[in-house]
């Protein structure tokens, strides 16, 4: 997974970097402030090292469906430490908004929940993996946080160039670590890395309109309406893999429209 994610990352960094040159803007990573570089590079700890590794232990410990659930209720978190840190104003349109929200995603992201092995009734089991999943929550939200500072001090493009080749060293190093290191996306196979590449170019573009949501509209209100991916990674589903929505995915999907009429 680590090394997936790492791969990934390189390929959208290498295509930001692209963009940045085509654009002539390369120079302006020398003018980056050392405070707005700190931000950024501390973003990438909490969020792509720290929240994404607490994420998948809890998902191993607890499963998908008790795990989700929790690490998904980031944006409750990242609303209420933009109000009382970054100062930003918040209605109870909003906040109805980012709840209703949560509970969409949450629908749709999460299978039913079932009994999935016996290390579920193990106490000590069950704590680690919701302890986790909460750590994962706090360190995305933190993520969102922290950044939005820098994101006033530089381009959110320039930005994400320096956040997508910090980030690629980091999961390299952490694969390494975990003695999972693979050498070169090739050596997934042909295909796979093609994908890879693909999935990583469109994330590098995510990831830019990421930021300037954050910058342009807040840190909460990003947070709340970048979680709605798999709302639109279910019609996708239908449409491209044949696959059948269940009510409980038409509720959860209702349900975040609403919560993103309420936000916006």
């Amino acid at each position: 997974m680590l090394a997936l994610n790492a791969f990934r990352t390189a390929f959208a960094g290498i295509t930001v970097w692209i963009v940045i040159l085509a654009i002539g803007w390369a120079d302006r990573i020398l003018v980056v402030p050392f405070s707005a570089l700190g931000g950024l590079l501390a973003s990438v700890v909490m969020g792509m090292a720290l929240g994404d590794s607490f994420h998948i232990r809890a998902m191993n410990a607890i499963g998908v469906a008790r795990a989700m659930p929790i690490s998904s209720s980031y944006p409750l978190l990242t609303t209420l430490l933009a109000v009382t840190w970054l100062g930003e104003p918040v209605t109870l349109a909003n906040a109805s908004g980012v709840i209703v929200i949560v509970a969409g995603v949450y629908l749709v992201a999460s299978p039913p929940r079932r009994i999935e092995g016996v290390a579920l009734t193990d106490p000590a089991v069950v704590r680690k993996g919701v302890l986790m999943a909460m750590a994962a929550s706090v360190c995305w939200a933190g993520s969102t946080i922290v950044i939005k500072p820098a994101l006033d001090l530089t381009d959110p493009m320039i930005a994400n160039g320096i956040r997508l080749p910090a980030a690629f060293v980091l999961l390299w190093l952490l694969s390494a670590q975990s003695g999972r290191l693979i050498p070169t996306p090739w050596s997934f196979g042909r295909r796979p890395a093609l994908i890879l590449a693909a999935s990583g170019g469109l994330s590098g573009f995510s990831g830019g309109f990421w930021l300037y949501a954050v910058r342009e509209a807040g840190a909460a209100k990003a947070a709340a309406l970048s979680s709605t991916a798999p709302i639109f990674a279910a019609p996708l589903a239908v449409l491209l893999l044949g696959e059948r929505l269940s009510p409980r995915v038409g509720v959860g999907t209702l349900l975040t429209v609403v919560g993103i009429w309420l936000v916006l």
